[in-house]
């Protein structure tokens, strides 16, 4: 993973605290790390039940129901690129610079952007496999 990105996530990961202190909304304070099918190493954070919340610069946000974190009763919808979720929700969202960059979804979201975030293409859990972090090392970036 490149260098550039794990900073990044070690930034963010520390001031989540921060941000909640700043934020009335969820803020993740896990980063998950998968390899795709075609061996890609990705980012992924949770997103439940289309809840107002931040989200930290990763590939892919895993969309579920239930509780804020995974327990027996949150159910996996899937993955959905990160790039898709924010040009679903434009208009919506707010793209913040500090103290670390974000995204911000601060309101409930109404019925029509609902069922724009339901037509998103989601990839399938089968698509990945866990990824412990002690896995993932710095790369040079590709030429």
């Amino acid at each position: 993973m490149p260098r550039e990105q794990l900073d990044y996530l070690w930034k963010y990961l520390t001031l989540t605290n921060d941000l909640q202190q700043r934020v009335d909304v969820f803020v993740p304070t896990k980063v998950l790390a998968f390899k795709e099918k075609f061996g890609r190493l990705v980012t992924c954070c949770l997103w439940p039940n289309y809840m107002p919340q931040v989200f930290p610069i990763v590939d892919f946000v895993l969309i579920g129901a239930g509780q804020a974190q995974p327990q027996p009763s949150w159910k996996v919808r899937g993955f959905a690129r990160l790039s898709e979720i924010r040009n679903a929700l434009q208009g919506i969202i707010k793209e913040v610079k500090e103290p670390v960059q974000h995204i911000l979804l601060s309101e409930e979201l109404a019925g029509q952007t609902l069922k724009t975030l339901d037509q998103i293409a989601l990839v399938s859990p089968q698509d990945f496999a866990g990824v412990s972090w002690d896995q993932v090392v710095d790369v040079p970036p590709q030429q």
